[in-house]
């Protein structure tokens, strides 16, 4: 009997199956995307989601999921002949145009260069913005695309590049600009309908887990261009199940650093994680997600208190010149700890404040008049100063949880009683980074077993705390506190 046999075609972002052998592939070629649709957690849709189309003689699929296809078909014995009919127009890279690198970051550049497309999966403080910006200098004629969903990011990524080329070559797309003519383009992805990615070259999306939201995927998924990369410390673990739509657009990983790795490279500092412990609380049991992480979390008196606690313990035992981020989810959470942290110089940072809550706290006296809701360019100033270590105390909500770099920071104390992989990479990874006298990062969370949702939550914290070898410890003062 003869071996069955296939013939993969590529162009553009795209490939061709012939035959489409789709009782072989639709399994490994789809997911089910969940969507939330109330306050409830539990109250989801689940959509099948089909990344690839019957064509007349074929399965035309994205290319990232090549890879996919190539094991799908070789572990069913498959031959393979595969076609690539691209013709490469860039040239050799100039590794020569390239700034000095540290340790581990050469292998990355190694990687970017050898291969077209794919993703770079690297802890938070490896000098992963920096590796971005040698992009450009690698090929000096590519025209380059920098998308990323956070505004505040790609604004720090458009200043660093500043310092590096002349102002004619970097333009920024996005906040009511649109500098698209430029060689170097940084783009708010919401904004990319608004260049013309067939101009470019190279697409390099930062945050590349934020990538696989529904309308960005669609936009991305239909850009043309040579090679295309995806950077991220926590590029898999979507709570929606899309990670699929990531690999389809970018490709496969490749490279990793782990987070041992990198911190025996000197790119990272070790983390310590100290526990304070709520889990004597009075019980939480609210039958929605949200009345779970408002009266749980936000409008929880007892358990702010008990984070004011851990943070004057942090500035008794390490210090009060140590650099602080509380780390939220909402704005109601965080004018509600500011509240509770009066007198200790905490300032908020948050993307928007509705009117009428805002008018509310002024009336409480929870907020000063005239100061509050701050504008972008405020916050843009405060995320520079908070950079500069001139800012030495903030609250901030998600505007602040992917993507910044803050170099001094020595302290995260994770308020947020979130529980995913991504934001249990990315918050810690605020002080990782390495600065001059910094030996170690400290992240504060707090034990939340007084209700069953929020200790799922903590539990699965610590559980990836331990995944990258940080020590975790319950704070042993005051004796309020639980101890291991």
């Amino acid at each position: 009997m003869s071996k069955l046999k296939a013939i993969i075609t590529r162009w553009g972002n795209l490939i061709k199956v012939q035959p489409p052998f789709k009782e072989l592939l639709a399994k490994k070629l789809s997911y089910n995307r969940r969507e939330q649709t109330g306050g409830d957690s539990k109250s989801v849709t689940v959509t099948p989601t089909y990344l690839f189309r019957e064509d007349e003689d074929g399965l035309v699929v994205p290319a990232g999921l090549l890879d996919r296809v190539l094991v799908t078909l070789r572990m069913c014995n498959v031959d393979v002949e595969y076609h690539d009919l691209r013709e490469p127009k860039l040239g050799e890279p100039r590794f020569e145009n390239v700034d000095l690198l540290r340790d581990g970051q050469e292998e990355v550049l190694a990687q970017i260069i050898s291969h077209d497309m794919g993703i770079i999966w690297a802890p938070t403080g490896i000098g992963k913005s920096f590796i971005i910006r040698q992009i450009p200098k690698l090929w000096p004629e590519a025209r380059i695309l920098i998308a990323c969903a956070s505004k505040d990011i790609t604004k720090q990524t458009y200043s660093e590049l500043l310092e590096m080329f002349s102002p004619a070559a970097v333009g920024f797309v996005g906040d009511g600009r649109n500098e698209s003519d430029r060689r170097i383009v940084c783009c708010v992805d919401k904004s990319l309908l608004k260049v013309n990615p067939t101009k470019f070259d190279i697409l390099i999306y930062d945050e590349v887990h934020r990538a696989a939201a529904k309308n960005t995927a669609e936009v991305l998924a239909s850009i043309q261009v040579e090679r295309i990369y995806g950077f991220s410390a926590s590029p898999f673990g979507r709570s929606d199940g899309a990670d699929l739509e990531t690999h389809a657009i970018f490709g496969p990983v490749i490279c990793k650093v782990k987070y041992e790795e990198a911190e025996a490279l000197g790119l990272v500092v070790p983390v310590d994680v100290w526990i304070a412990s709520a889990a004597d609380l009075p019980a939480v049991y609210k039958p929605t997600t949200v009345a779970v992480e408002r009266w749980g979390l936000w409008r929880n008196d007892d358990r702010n208190r008990r984070l004011r606690t851990a943070i004057e313990w942090v500035f008794a035992t390490f210090g009060e010149d140590l650099q602080v981020l509380v780390t939220v989810k909402t704005v109601e959470h965080a004018v509600q700890l500011n509240h509770t942290l009066a007198g200790l110089g905490f300032e908020l940072v948050y993307a928007n404040m509705d009117g009428g809550m805002r008018e509310r706290w002024e009336r409480m006296k929870m907020l000063p008049k005239g100061i509050h809701p701050i504008t972008s360019e405020t916050r843009e100033q405060m995320r520079l100063a908070f950079r500069a270590g001139t800012l030495r105390r903030a609250i901030a909500t998600g505007v602040w949880s992917t993507g910044v770099d803050f170099p001094k920071l020595n302290v995260l104390v994770r308020a947020d009683g979130v529980g995913g992989t991504i934001p249990n990479t990315q918050l810690p990874g605020r002080v990782t980074r390495c600065s001059d006298g910094k030996t170690v990062g400290i992240v504060i969370d707090i034990d939340d077993r007084f209700c069953q949702t929020l200790s799922n939550r903590y539990d699965k914290r610590v559980r990836d705390y331990r995944k990258r070898g940080w020590q975790v410890r319950y704070i042993k003062a005051p004796a309020a506190y639980l101890s291991e």
